[in-house]
This record gives structure tokens, C-alpha cells and sequence, in this order.
């Protein structure tokens, strides 16, 4: 409205003896007013439709703490304005105004070029030239300049801030508690987090000068030669492509792309933990959640689909044809409207303007989008700023709580309350009484039936208390034979530890055991496949609750009719994860992509919980412990001796050989089954 008065006055034909220069304040208030419909454009509308108030203030409350710090970041790397870095951001600046007066200079050259080439000017023609190829050199030295002064920016910026976290973290034992308190690696934090960080600040702070000064030039340009009506007729256009595009494209995000994500994540853990779901009969369970994985896909696809039409065709509308008929009524409009700078012009010099015109138009747009790129990319940097800063404020609290000695020792498994053992003896006695009131499973079993777990191919093979091997040939699917002749027997109560190089078939005795390889010679003898557990190193997790993950492959529904509470659960996690690190930060009936959430620690974890749950007669521990600490490991088989489990574990060295009875030792000769006295 400011624009279209301002307009008005210069051309009224009451106001003609007014010039530009006796109105500054007229125009100091439009200069203004495009700058504030610059920051409407590039910040969008802020209301929300169809987003509740508390999503409203939860992103609000997000973004203002992702400020503080970002702002607490950047005063580290830019620690004065006499600093280093101000001077390269000086530079950079320097450099942006640069490239672009040198560009508008091009596009006047090539605009004379045009022309003179039209006229038949052969004389103008080639001076234009010239001049276009010895501009053509400054031009190309800024723009390596450019390059140079941004990376020093991103370097002096990576110094700064890896010099005040090493300071801090390098203090003491600072670095020891972080290592345990930082959900996070630190290392991988300090060094590539640090790097990213400084390398996306110096690159949003050219994305987003570079456009600013554009836009200012290059409207500055565009007024110049046809009046201000030129750039009040493109910033009303740009201000109804923003309302229009607040009202036709939809704001909410679609989850279709989250669906497909889970989707193909949930089909890699199949094939990743494929020993583990057929041993322990979770492929049904698996089975359901891809299914509602896909269905939720496959419904969301028509609308995203229409969604997408719709976006398409308001950008060829409004972003292409749209674009072109504003830029033609802003060329035109001087001419339209009989203006007094244009009544003279002859057509070399309307020519020159048209293309000078139209070049500036072309980067306006281009400045308008790349300004809205580049706070977009403050998203980008959220991520790893929340990282780096996180880490900052977990140095300074390790710091600030403990002294700078070592005065006492990580709390462990050691120090569980004496009322643990008694709970163990009463959840072992309850689970019993279960079995024995049912009739039907040994300790709490599996889903699964016996036949959805073996391979029919597996015979002969007897039920039984113990696990006895006869003579057999350990053979792969595709006849390559591991082991000759292996025969070993363990009872309820003797721990069997099974060493070998990688590749030398401790595995491969797990997947014969539970029927997943064909038994092509000798005989097996085993229990029932529900009196048996495999936990693999990396323990298979799936979609839903994180008391899911325990219980699987049951159901919240499954583990209630056995009379299972969330307090037997989470003293099951207790008994391995004292530190509670796992129920101290979610709760058992918490959603999350556990995948993404739990570390390696915390997983196998989870998978020794889950054995605990199920209360199996033998665990196959295939390195299921190997991210845990010594103390951990024996409080595990500890606990598992106390609860009637009789462990067969897979391990590639002797340093658990305190923990087992017999030690079957796989050689490239054969294979040893002895004591482990005699080991020892």
C-alpha cells in the first residue's frame, strides 16, 4: 500500500514539480516497507491451521532454546568484533558486494553487446567485448576469494571452538564422566560435530548476505530504469505468491516418508537378526508389524499422491507463468503509463533495458528463494548444534560436580541392593508355579510351536533335558562342512563355552542346534525349542513400546495372562542396567525407534532382560555380552545360575572361561572338548 502511495505521489500530475530528491522520507518509508515484506516473505505465515496450541508453543519452546544455543555456539567462534573472524565476515561481505557490482556491470556489457549487434555497431560490438572478457578476470579472482575467505571463516571458527570444549574436557576426569554421562560418542562430537557446525555457520552466513544484497542491488537496479512502480508491481506479486501459497500448499508434514522408512528398516533387522527371530519364533510377530508398516504406507500413498498434483500445478501456475506475466507488466508498466523517462527512448536503448531488466527480475526471484533457502538451513544445523552444545553443558556440570581426582568408582552391579537376590529366588519360584499350573510350557516358552521353529529336514533329532551331540557334521546350506564329527553333551547347571577364530563355526552350532541348518549326519539331542533362547551381539528390536522389546516376541496381552506386571519388568532391566540408564530416561509404556535410541550397551541389555523374562532352560549367548563390562558379564551369569539357566556361550577368546564348566575349543584341525580345569 506504502509503494502504490509513493507511486502515486511521484506521478501525480498536481506533484510534478516534486522530485525524487525533495521526498527522502517517502522514500525512506518505502525502502522500509520492502524490507519488512522481504522478512514476511522469507518467514512465512506464522499461523498454523490445524496445529494445536500445545504443538505451537512446544515448537516455539524448541526453536527459542536451539537459539540460545546457536547464539552460545557463535560467541565462542566469533569471541570479539576485533577478532579474526569478524574480519574474514567483514571480507566475505566486502567480497559479496563485489561479485555483485561486477555482475550487474556484466549485464550491462552484455545488453550493449545485444544491441550493437542488432545496430550493426561492429565498433561498439567489439569494444563491449573486450571489455566483458578483461571484466571477466577480477571476477573470476573474487569469487576465488569467496571460497578462500569462507573456509578460513569455517577454520578459525573449528579452532576456536575444539580449543574451549578440549580445554574443559581435558580437565581432570571431565572426559571420563562425559564418556558416561553423554548418551552421545564424544570423540565423534568434537571432532566431526565441531567441523560441521563451523562449516554450516560460514556457509549460511554467505547464503543468506549474498541474497540480501542482491535483492537490494538489484531492486535499486530495476527502479532506476523504469521507476519505483517496477519493484511495487514484482514485491505485490511475491507478497500473493506467498498468501497463495499459504492458502493452496498444505503445511503438514506427510509420514508417508517416515512409513517407508520403518518400512525398509523393519525388512533389514529381518535379514540382520535372521538367527535370532527363527530361534526364538518371533517371525509372526515381525510378520504383523510389517504388515501395519505397509498398510499405513500403502493408505497414505492416494493423498500424498493428489497432495503432490496439487503442488505441482500451483508452481507451474504461479512460479512459472505467474512469474512471467509479473515480469511483463513490470517492464511494461512505464510504457503503459506514459511516463516521462520513457517517452524518448529509441529502440537500442529500450532493447538494452529490456535485457537489463530481465536479467535483474531473474535475480531478484533467485535472491527471494535463496534467502528462504538459507534460513531453511538453520534447520539443518539444529542437530548438530543441540550435539555440540549438549556436550558443552555435560563437560561444565562433570566439571563443576566432581573434583579433578578420582575418588570413587563407577557405580556397578556391585552395589544392586541385597534385596535382589531375594527377588530372583521369588520371581524363578513364581514362574515355576506358573509352569506347573499350566501344564503345557517349560518356564514361561514361546509363542511360536515347535514346528514353526524347526527346519523339517533337522531329524533325527530326541527331546530332552540335556543338549547332546552324536557324531555330527556341521554343515552349511551350501555343503561346506565346518566341523566333522563333533560330539559334546551339557547338562542343566554346566556352562559350555565354545572359542574359535571368526568363521570357525560357533554360530554354526547355534543354527543347528535350533534347527535352522539341515542335519545331514550324526544326531542331536535337545529340548524343546521353548526350553531354549539365542541372544545374538546385536539384539533384534521392533516397533512399539519399550516394554515390547522385553517381552518379545509375546504381547502386552501375552505377558498379562501369564500375571507379568511392569514392575516385574522393570526389575528385570534393574537387574542388569542398575545405573538405570534405560528406565531413567523412558518409561516401559514409552513409543520410540529404539533402534536409534538405545546404544549398543543398552540393547544387550534389553536382549538379557528379555532371557530373564522367559525364563528359558539354556541361553545361546553369541557375544550378546561383548559391550559390557567384566563386572556386568559375571553378575549375568551370576544371576542366570541363580534363575536355572544353563548358558552355552560363543566367545573368540578364554577370558570367560571362570563362568563355565567344559570349554569346546574349535581349531583349524578340529576341535577340543574338555574341562575347563583343564584349561585353566
Amino acid at each position: 500500500t506504502v509503494s502504490v502511495l509513493y507511486w502515486g505521489l511521484c506521478h501525480n500530475p498536481k506533484m510534478t514539480s516534486v522530485s525524487m530528491a525533495k521526498m527522502p522520507s517517502i522514500r525512506m518509508l518505502f525502502i522500509v516497507t520492502t524490507l519488512c515484506m522481504l522478512m514476511r516473505l522469507v518467514l512465512g505465515n506464522r499461523k498454523s491451521r490445524g496445529v494445536s496450541v500445545k504443538t505451537i508453543q512446544e515448537r516455539r519452546k524448541n526453536n527459542l532454546h536451539f537459539l540460545r544455543k546457536f547464539v552460545s555456539l557463535l560467541s565462542i567462534c566469533v569471541p570479539s568484533a576485533r577478532s579474526k573472524e569478524t574480519g574474514y565476515m567483514v571480507a566475505l561481505t566486502v567480497l559479496l558486494l563485489l561479485r555483485t557490482g561486477l555482475s550487474i556491470i556484466h549485464v550491462k556489457l552484455g545488453a550493449m553487446t545485444a544491441t550493437n549487434f542488432v545496430s550493426r555497431r561492429w565498433t561498439g560490438l567489439n569494444r563491449s567485448i573486450t571489455q566483458f572478457a578483461l571484466l571477466s578476470i577480477p571476477a573470476t579472482f573474487v569469487n576465488a576469494a569467496l571460497k578462500y575467505v569462507q573456509d578460513m571463516l569455517s577454520m578459525t571458527m573449528r579452532k576456536n571452538l575444539s580449543q574451549y570444549i578440549n580445554k574443559r574436557y581435558l580437565n581432570g576426569t571431565s572426559f571420563l564422566r562425559a564418556a558416561h554421562n553423554s548418551t552421545d560418542r564424544p570423540d565423534e562430537t568434537i571432532t566431526k560435530g565441531v567441523e560441521q557446525y563451523s562449516e554450516q555457520v560460514a556457509n549460511i552466513y554467505c547464503h543468506l548476505v549474498k541474497p540480501f544484497i542482491d535483492v537490494v542491488i538489484y531492486t535499486l537496479s530495476l527502479a532506476s530504469i523504469i521507476g519505483w512502480q517496477g519493484p511495487a508491481i514484482i514485491w505485490a506479486y511475491f507478497g500473493m505468491r506467498q498468501q497463495l501459497s499459504n492458502l493452496l500448499v498444505p503445511k503438514t508434514e506427510t509420514p508417508q516418508s517416515a512409513y517407508e522408512k520403518r518400512h525398509r528398516a523393519a525388512h533389514r533387522d529381518v535379514i540382520k537378526d535372521s538367527d535370532e527371530i527363527a530361534f526364538n519364533g518371533g517371525a509372526s510377530r515381525d510378520r504383523i508389524m510389517i504388515q501395519n508398516l505397509l498398510d499405513a504406507a500403502t493408505t497414505d500413498s492416494t493423498s500424498v499422491r493428489a497432495r503432490h498434483a496439487l503442488v505441482t500445478a500451483y508452481d507451474t501456475l504461479l512460479l512459472k507463468y505467474g512469474a512471467s506475466v509479473a515480469g511483463y507488466a513490470v517492464l511494461l508498466s512505464p510504457y503503459l503509463l506514459g511516463l516521462q523517462r520513457v517517452k524518448f527512448k529509441t529502440s537500442n536503448v529500450m532493447m538494452r533495458d529490456y535485457i537489463i531488466c530481465l536479467k535483474s527480475l531473474t535475480e531478484l526471484n533467485r535472491g527471494i528463494s535463496e534467502i528462504r533457502d538459507g534460513f531453511s538451513l538453520m534447520t539443518g544445523i539444529e542437530d548438530v548444534t543441540i550435539n555440540v552444545a549438549g556436550l558443552i553443558d555435560t563437560v561444565e556440570e562433570c566439571r563443576i560436580a566432581y573434583p579433578p581426582t578420582l575418588k570413587d568408582k563407577p557405580r556397578d552391579v556391585h552395589n544392586a541392593p541385597e534385596q535382589a537376590d531375594e527377588w530372583i529366588a521369588s520371581w524363578r519360584a513364581k514362574c515355576r508355579e506358573e509352569d506347573q499350573e499350566e501344564g503345557k510350557r517349560s518356564y514361561h516358552g514361546r509363542r511360536s510351536p515347535p514346528s514353526n521353529r524347526s527346519s523339517p529336514n533337522t531329524s533325527p533329532t530326541h527331546a530332552a533335558n540335556n543338549i547332546q551331540f552324536r557324531k555330527v557334521a556341521v554343515t552349511t546350506p551350501e555343503g561346506l562342512v565346518l566341523l566333522k564329527d563333533l560330539s559334546f553333551t551339557v547338562e542343566e547347571g554346566e556352562n559350555l563355552l565354545i572359542t574359535g577364530r571368526k568363521g570357525s563355526g560357533k554360530t554354526a552350532i547355534f543354527r543347528m542346534l535350533g534347527g535352522l541348518w539341515k542335519l545331514h549326519s550324526g544326531s542331536i539331542t535337545k529340548p524343546r525349542p521353548s526350553d531354549m533362547q539365542y541372544l545374538s551381539e546385536m539384539t533384534h528390536l521392533v516397533d512399539g513400546t519399550l516394554r515390547d522389546q522385553v517381552i518379545y516376541p509375546h504381547t502386552e496381552e501375552e505377558a498379562k495372562a501369564l500375571g507379568v506386571s511392569d514392575g516385574n519388568l522393570a526389575k528385570l532391566l534393574c537387574l542388569i542396567d542398575h545405573s538405570q540408564t534405560i528406565l531413567g530416561t523412558w518409561s516401559l509404556k514409552e513409543t520410540k525407534d529404539w533402534r536409534e535410541c538405545l546404544s549398543m550397551q543398552q540393547r544387550q541389555c534389553v536382549g538379557i532382560a528379555r532371557m530373564f523374562y522367559h525364563l528359558p532352560r539354556y541361553a545361546l549367548f553369541d557375544e550378546c555380552t561383548s559391550h559390557l563390562s567384566a563386572e556386568v558379564e559375571a553378575y549375568v551369569y551370576k544371576t542366570c545360575k541363580a534363575l536355572g539357566i544353563t548358558v552355552i556361550t560363543a566367545a573368540r577368546s578364554l577370558c570367560l572361561t571362570e563362568q563355565h564348566t567344559n570349554v569346546l575349543s574349535i581349531t583349524s584341525a578340529g576341535y577340543e572338548y574338555e574341562p575347563v580345569e583343564n584349561v585353566l
